[in-house]
């Protein structure tokens, strides 16, 4: 197999030499690495395959972190309003509906 090197708008490259092949280029994301290797390792010729895909993901980690923090906040808002307390007699009871059992306990606050 003669040596070329094809290249695309997004600077991704595939370089020939003597049957090795050197995959270079950024993605998004590891699966598309590891599939940019499977696809073209069992191509005939092939010898073997060097993945020097970098894989740069779009979603930035403040993104990510800020979409959590939201997550937990709406989570305690909807926890909050299971809680109800009254007042029956002299005796104060909370009462708070789990999510993870469904199940509804009292509790005496004296």
């Amino acid at each position: 197999m003669p040596s070329r090197t094809s290249k695309g708008d997004s600077h991704d490259s595939v370089t020939v030499n003597n049957g090795w092949l050197a995959l270079n280029g950024t993605l998004d994301w590891q699966y598309q690495k590891d599939a940019a290797a499977r696809t073209v390792r069992d191509l005939t010729g092939v010898k073997g395959v060097t993945n020097n895909i970098i894989v740069k993901p779009r979603v930035k980690t403040i993104d990510v972190r800020d979409k959590i923090e939201a997550a937990f906040k709406r989570s305690a808002e909807i926890d909050a309003r299971r809680v109800n307390v009254g007042t029956p007699a002299r005796f104060t009871t909370a009462r708070l509906t789990t999510r993870v059992s469904q199940d509804s306990r009292a509790y005496s606050l004296r």
